[in-house]
């Protein structure tokens, strides 16, 4: 309940300035003062919009980890089955949640930028400091943003979800990783497929505006595929020294990343794919 608190209690200014930003919007309308409406506008959407769906994303994050740890303590021993889609026997993967996440930066980014920006502007029109136009970068940087959330938008509709279905459940350390890939469309791409798998391990340090993510290889195996209609079986033998899937530590987690890709015409295909594989009692065999 802490984490919740904290954040609906940090969300709290951002919903006060955009109620207030909001306020003054209407009495600029009433006023026909347009300018100062476009303005403040966007400055209520903005703040008011983060507040809002930052209170609401926090609830739901309470109650998702409060689900998976009810399932954690009834499966403590098989952590692959914690993930609702790999306990079903497959990997789905994250295009949908890309295409949103892209809107969403994007959409924010434009509705911070462009205010500032336009007021930038002005007051560099203004008062003859051109100096001030670099202010125009950050809608460039927007407009490119754009540009990203539209193509990744273009591949989910093309492409959908993408799942690696688990013939092994899971991927053992010292056996293999493997499965098929279930293609919406049969593809044959000139130079097949490139698959890779990854083991990953991911560190958030700092806090912030020095908050930090980087990612180092642990290891790594790749080869190019060719598809059988709308199925493409993949198989990876795993090293009898490699480290296992670990999130216990959100700022310091070890995953296990499947990246399948081609070059297609029109919207190349690209699909990753968080996979399990873990050290089991077959791992000393």
């Amino acid at each position: 309940m802490a984490p919740t608190g904290c954040m609906v209690a940090f969300m709290l200014p951002f919903l006060a300035v955009g109620v207030f930003t909001g306020v003054q919007a209407v009495r600029s309308a009433l006023a026909h003062d347009w300018q100062q409406v476009i303005a403040l506008g966007f400055f209520a959407l903005t703040f008011g919009g983060v507040a809002v769906g930052g209170i609401i994303g926090s609830i739901a994050g309470r109650r998702r980890l409060a689900a998976l740890q009810v399932l954690r303590d009834a499966r403590a021993d098989a952590p692959w089955l914690w993930r609702p889609d790999w306990a079903a026997g497959h990997a789905d993967d994250g295009s949908r949640t890309t295409a949103a996440f892209a809107w969403i930066f994007a959409s924010f980014w434009n509705l911070v930028s462009l205010p500032a920006a336009w007021l930038g502007v002005r007051d560099a029109l203004e008062k003859q400091h051109h100096a001030a136009l670099l202010v125009l970068l950050f809608p460039a940087v927007g407009a490119g943003l754009l540009v990203w959330a539209l193509r990744s938008t273009l591949r989910y509709r093309r492409y959908g979800v993408s799942r690696f279905k688990l013939k092994t459940l899971p991927g053992v350390i010292g056996h293999s990783l493997e499965g098929t890939l279930s293609l919406p469309e049969p593809l044959r791409p000139e130079g097949g497929f490139q698959v890779t798998l990854t083991c990953v391990r991911r560190r958030v340090t700092g806090g912030g505006r020095n908050r930090s993510t980087s990612e180092s290889i642990l290891w790594q195996d790749d080869r190019r595929v060719t598809a059988t209609g709308t199925s493409l079986p993949l198989a990876f033998a795993i090293p009898a020294d490699a480290l296992p899937t670990d999130d216990s530590n959100a700022s310091d987690r070890r995953i296990w990343r499947l990246c399948v890709a081609a070059d297609v015409p029109g919207i190349d295909y690209g699909s990753v794919f968080e996979v399990p594989v873990f050290r089991t009692p077959e791992s000393d065999r």
